[in-house]
């Protein structure tokens, strides 16, 4: 069987057509990472599939421990910081003369 252009170009459409449709699940986050890698790829097996899934959470640090859930000082050093980054700074005081002039 031959493809003509029409069938390229209807399959190159319905392959973005998809393609968007996975995306805006994705957008949503109303699917998985599971079902995703499970509908671009329907030809796969569950072996090849958990493999894919497995490079994209390595490649995306999916899965990986939040820094303060390992350490809880470093959540209370990040929270002094932004205490004092949040604090206004203070003006010197100017000291007055005990009789009031100010001169």
């Amino acid at each position: 069987m031959r493809l003509t252009r029409f069938d390229l170009c209807a399959s190159a459409f319905w392959v973005r057509a998809f393609s968007s449709a996975v995306e805006s699940l994705y957008r949503a986050q109303a699917v998985s990472l599971e079902t995703r890698v499970a509908m671009q790829h329907p030809d796969w097996d569950s072996a090849q599939r958990q493999e894919e899934i497995d490079r994209i959470r390595e490649e995306f640090a999916i899965g990986v421990p939040d820094p303060v859930e390992i350490d809880p000082a470093l959540g209370a050093a990040e929270s002094e910081i932004a205490r004092e980054e949040a604090e206004p700074p203070t003006a010197p005081q100017r000291s007055v003369p005990p009789d009031g002039d100010g001169a």
